[in-house]
């Protein structure tokens, strides 16, 4: 998995937090984390139709709402400079909406290593959840 390796503490702190922000109310329909060649480094992308809304007008807005739900769920293996938020309607969602789908509370554990997925191209990712319709 990519250059560095994603711990079982990140995936386990991920669920948590992703859970976290449910519980304050934000719709989170996608949670991957993806390995950026250029960077050497994994991100967690997180997608909802809460954040699509508050990404359009007040982004600091939504890196609030992800730094506020960190620190309830108590996570000490992923910070906010590992999250990165992106659009439901951006092409990574959409492409992986096409081949996996878990519920909207759900999570998986899929793993894709160099992967073209409709036109994108997927060095390394594991997705936790894809719940984007």
């Amino acid at each position: 998995m990519g250059e560095e390796i994603l711990v079982e503490g990140q995936v386990a702190d991920t669920i948590k937090f992703v859970n976290k922000l449910g519980d304050l109310g934000i719709r989170t329909s996608f949670a991957v984390w993806y390995y950026y060649d250029d960077l050497e480094d994994w991100r967690l992308l997180i997608a909802g139709p809460d954040f699509d809304e508050i990404l359009s007008g007040k982004p600091e807005a939504a890196y609030k709402n992800v730094v506020d739900a960190m620190k309830q769920a108590d996570v000490s293996s992923i910070s906010i400079s590992d999250v990165k938020l992106v659009k439901t309607t951006d092409p990574l969602p959409q492409a992986i909406r096409r081949v996996l789908t878990t519920s909207e509370s759900g999570f998986s554990r899929a793993h894709f290593t160099n992967n073209y997925i409709d036109g994108v191209f997927l060095k390394d990712m594991v997705v936790l959840r894809s719940a984007i319709t």
